[in-house]
């Protein structure tokens, strides 16, 4: 059937409307106005136009250097039912300091729009807004209903240089056989060779299919940037053998981001992973209604490193953990020894009312590989936990699944001292922790991704 999902029954997508998760998250009018904010004012210098699957790549980007509408058929003129073949090229809107809208057209009830392939380089993608070194400028660049399959490049859509980036009801898959590739990759550093971040980045209601890579969405270098809304909201993702198959945020803050209500299903080393370093921080990300439960990840769920703070985690399905062998194409540095269902280093942030009972995660004190459902390192201070019983069923409450070895952290229904009934235990987890610290930290190097 056209246009139908691959997903099947086997997701049960849980989003809510707009105006529902904006009362939800308890976001200020400010915020509210940002996260609303859509690309469909850009200037349309030339009009609308339209091309096709056989339309030389050349004239393609001809029309996106001249900004407007430019919308993407699914069939020839002729009728002609093809993909658009992008080997020997890419799409880079911005070149002239145009805002464009690229919009697939379903042609006789067809899927969406197929653009394949992607040049084989370090900065390659499908449609990439450039880097100021490679002449992009910062323009608002919005995809609608196209569907884009990245065999060779770092991402199907690379952004390095944007006023507002806006990606929805799209398809975006990722079947190459490199690690170190996104769905969608953003990196911005106003004080190197790429540009700044100015304007709201929407995600919003896609379908990704990340394989063999880091994940659906990575996001890299935010410094020097002025705060801006960030929005992960509606999609679906089918993660194989990814580091990271929701979203990776590798340097740098997103202060305020919202990731709510997708559903994720498949394996990887962690579903959602925030890295930081140096001194930038990332404050009140919104983490909610996102569902896990049919995911396995091998070192942990949720990831959040030692300058996430402020933050609020609540109301997400937490999936599995197991040890299991990944067989992504390179080596993959993580060990498959997991942790914890949530795992934090960070400061005053807030974990509520998850939900765990899919996890099948058998608390602290059971054998073989003893995991829980939460875990505060020896970084973590001043967080606050309450889960409200949503653990599986017969593994005890916080005391049997939270282990807090932070400083004056609050986890509702643990007492001091809780895990001491096994003093052999403290050391097998500290263990552990180490060796996936170390293996994080080498699994999300992107040095080579520089210009």
């Amino acid at each position: 059937m056209a246009n139908e999902s691959r997903f099947g029954r086997n997701f049960n997508n849980g989003t809510i409307t707009r105006g529902q998760f904006l009362r939800t998250a308890g976001i200020g009018a400010g915020a509210i106005a940002a996260v609303g904010l859509g690309l469909s004012g850009v200037a349309r210098a030339s009009g609308d136009v339209h091309v096709y699957p056989d339309t030389p790549i050349s004239v393609i980007q001809g029309y996106v250097n001249s900004g407007g509408t430019i919308y993407f058929h699914s069939r020839t003129a002729n009728g002609v039912k093809m993909d658009y073949d992008f080997t020997n090229g890419l799409v880079s809107v911005g070149l002239l300091g145009n805002d464009a809208e690229l919009v697939g057209v379903s042609d006789y009830g067809d899927e969406k729009p197929k653009i394949v392939s992607g040049p084989a380089t370090r900065m390659g993608a499908l449609i990439r807004c450039p880097p100021k070194a490679l002449g992009g400028r910062p323009v608002k660049m919005r995809l609608y209903n196209l569907e884009l399959e990245s065999r060779n490049s770092t991402a199907a859509v690379f952004v390095a240089n944007s006023s507002g980036t806006e990606i929805t009801n799209c398809i975006i898959s990722t079947p190459q056989s490199s690690i170190r590739s996104f769905g969608v990759w953003f990196i911005f550093r106003s004080d190197y060779s790429y540009g700044p971040a100015t304007g709201p980045i929407i995600i919003k209601d896609n379908e990704f299919y990340p394989s063999n890579s880091y994940g659906a969405l990575g996001c890299g270098n935010f410094f020097n940037t002025p705060l801006f809304s960030f929005l992960f909201d509606g999609n679906k993702i089918s993660a194989s053998n990814c580091a990271a198959g929701v979203m990776a945020t590798l340097h740098g803050n997103l202060t305020g981001a919202i990731v709510s209500n997708n559903v994720v299903a498949g394996n990887g080393a962690m579903m959602l992973y925030t890295m930081e370093e140096q001194n930038w921080y990332a404050n009140n990300l919104q983490v909610f209604g996102n569902d896990l439960t049919a995911t396995t990840a091998t070192a942990c769920q949720m990831y959040f490193g030692w300058h996430v703070s402020g933050s609020k985690v609540w109301n997400n399905n937490i999936g599995k953990l197991k040890p299991v062998a990944l067989s992504a194409p390179e080596t993959y540095p993580f060990p498959v020894n997991p942790v914890a269902g949530i795992w934090c280093k960070g400061k005053t942030n807030q974990f509520l009312d998850n939900d765990f009972r899919a996890s099948e995660i058998p608390g602290w004190l059971v054998d073989p590989y003893y995991t829980g459902c939460i875990y505060l390192g020896v970084e973590s201070q001043d967080n606050y936990v309450f889960e409200s019983g949503n653990f599986p069923t017969g593994t005890g409450g916080a005391a049997h699944q939270c282990w807090d070895h932070g400083v004056n952290n609050r986890v509702v229904g643990l007492r001091a001292n809780e895990m001491t009934g096994n003093p052999g235990i403290g050391q097998i987890i500290l263990g552990r922790i180490a060796a996936n610290s170390t293996g994080a930290q080498a699994g999300f190097d992107t040095s080579g991704m520089d210009i």
